[in-house]
């Protein structure tokens, strides 16, 4: 979790050697976008910021490249 200004942002830090299984982005599959949105509303209710807009993004490593999405997804 990090701040970006106003947002609070839930980030998935994915890794590849290679490309030869897709990029790294492409491996945030949907059962894990559902567990990071749980995980948020929890993080959120807990500690009483309903007010508060999250962000969800994706860095992703490919050896020695690092691309950040932001907003990769929603809630």
């Amino acid at each position: 979790m990090a701040r970006d200004g106003e947002y609070i942002c839930f980030i998935e830090v994915k890794y590849r050697s290679s490309d030869s299984h897709g990029s790294p982005a492409e491996a945030v599959s949907d059962l894990k976008i559902e567990k990071l949105q749980e995980l948020a509303r929890f993080y959120i209710s807990s500690k009483n910021l309903n007010n508060t807009d999250i962000r969800f993004d994706v860095v992703s490593v490919m050896r020695d490249r690092i691309s950040l999405i932001k907003n990769a997804f929603g809630i």
